[in-house]
């Protein structure tokens, strides 16, 4: 996992970087409870998937980075129905301070408005990094 300070963006809430980057996993599935007001919801991450990405959300879970968050957008339209949450400001601003490269999913099916075939279609219940542009990704989640 390679992470790279965000010199522009401080931390929203203090955290160390991730562990050294030639150690981190990429086998396996790891179980994580997200403890909400609205009841808990039970994640499955692949790290085969998206090895980096589970690496930083347990780091950042594992420092009490998202303790007491609220999720911050809702989207309800046709195209984009997300529930985003990840950032301890409430803005949908805020970070850990560090960015890594996108891990995009090569299994999703291509989005039918898209004729580059670029743009994919998550299903309902898949976890995704919510991010500002190709490799920002932080802290901020969708699904």
């Amino acid at each position: 996992m390679r992470v790279h300070r965000n010199p522009g963006q401080p931390a929203a809430r203090p955290v160390p970087l991730p562990p050294d980057p030639r150690h981190t996993p990429d086998r396996g599935q790891v179980g994580v409870a997200v403890f909400t007001n609205q009841g808990t919801l039970p994640l499955r991450l692949d790290r085969a998937e998206a090895p980096c990405t589970v690496q930083s959300f347990l780091h950042l879970a594992g420092h009490g980075f998202f303790t007491h968050t609220t999720c911050h957008r809702l989207t309800s339209y046709p195209t984009l129905k997300v529930l985003q949450c990840g950032d301890p400001t409430a803005t949908g601003e805020g970070g850990p301070g560090y960015r890594f490269r996108d891990e995009l999913p090569t299994t999703l099916p291509p989005a039918p408005s898209d004729p580059t075939g670029e743009r994919r279609i998550y299903s309902r219940g898949l976890l995704a990094m919510a991010n500002a542009g190709p490799d920002t990704n932080g802290s901020q989640l969708a699904w």
